[in-house]
């Protein structure tokens, strides 16, 4: 099963959530406002169908590595688009998965929210960047 469709089969059985899933190339958001706005999640292959119009106005963001052959997450949190990606080939589970949708995590260490946080995608172990520094450096 590829990838999209296992992330998929976990978001709507463990997190409850409803997906959508970009399957052809050069889209734009528009055609998925009215998902979004009823608290859709929208997936794409980065490799696939590449990055959309979203591509075009965030250039700078999608030629950092973690964007490569990856799959971006599409969610409406707070009244605005929230972009982020989760790499493939890990290990699909809620404790894994689910920090890739929070906009704020808990640092597993030190128990603050952070918004910029390291995840492992093998433990699911979430560290802010503070305690990662003193941990593995």
């Amino acid at each position: 099963m590829k990838d999209i469709d296992v992330l998929t089969e976990c978001i709507n059985t463990e997190m409850k959530r409803s997906v959508g899933i970009i399957r052809h190339q050069n889209w734009k958001m528009i055609d998925f406002k009215k998902e979004l706005f009823t608290g859709s999640i929208i997936l794409f292959d980065t490799h696939a169908v590449g990055y959309g119009d979203f591509g075009e106005k965030n250039a700078k963001e999608i030629n950092k590595n973690c964007w490569k052959n990856a799959i971006g997450i599409i969610q409406y949190i707070n009244k605005g688009l929230i972009f982020t990606v989760i790499p493939k080939g890990i290990n699909y589970v809620e404790n894994i998965i689910k920090p890739y949708f929070n906009l704020i995590n808990i640092c597993m260490i030190c128990k603050r929210g952070e918004v910029c946080v390291k995840i492992d995608s093998s433990s699911g172990l979430v560290i802010c960047k503070t305690c990662y520094g003193l941990c593995y450096h």
